[in-house]
């Protein structure tokens, strides 16, 4: 469990198969399926999710519509996961995962949990005066920074649904 430095692949399955199986109805639900994503995308893999068509080459609705629910959380939150690489410590606790810009210039920290009013980051420090956006969400947010970590204040309700994304200004 970690980061590599060589480019590694995770092939997954969305239920028990690799192939379709009638009689595989145990989905992966499209939290598990957005979270293994997020995991991977963190540790800085690429994720191969095999997706089974029926026999006369069709794809089950099961798998249609945990694809179309990451393609939602994607089109929210896909600048966290595409062109990024990751951080020898790509996690923080259970809850937090960060990946970074190519360019360097943000870092984005991934929650699986919704924290609630605020979150605290020790493994991030913001630049002084850069922002601190929750993508999906309009406007910047506020943040103080003590020697616990930068505390972060969220607004009331979280866009999307299954993980959210802070996007930070690197110093």
């Amino acid at each position: 469990e970690g980061t590599s430095d060589a480019d590694w692949e995770s092939c997954m399955t969305m239920n028990d198969t690799w192939g379709f199986k009638k009689s595989d109805h145990n989905w992966k639900s499209a939290e598990t399926l957005i979270h293994n994503l997020l995991d991977i995308a963190a540790k800085g893999g690429n994720y191969l999710l095999n997706v089974g068509p029926t026999a006369e080459g069709r794809i089950p609705a099961e798998s249609i519509d945990r694809l179309a629910e990451m393609g939602q959380w994607l089109k929210q939150n896909g600048e966290a996961i595409y062109a990024t690489h990751s951080l020898k410590l790509y996690k923080e606790g259970d809850f937090v995962k960060y990946t970074v810009s190519k360019d360097g210039k943000y870092t984005y920290a991934i929650l699986t949990r919704n924290p609630g009013s605020s979150i605290t980051l020790k493994q991030v420090v913001p630049r002084k005066g850069g922002t601190i956006q929750l993508l999906g969400h309009k406007g910047t947010l506020t943040s103080t920074s003590s020697a616990e970590g930068t505390t972060i204040a969220l607004p009331g309700t979280l866009p999307g649904k299954y993980a959210w994304v802070l996007k930070i200004e690197n110093p």
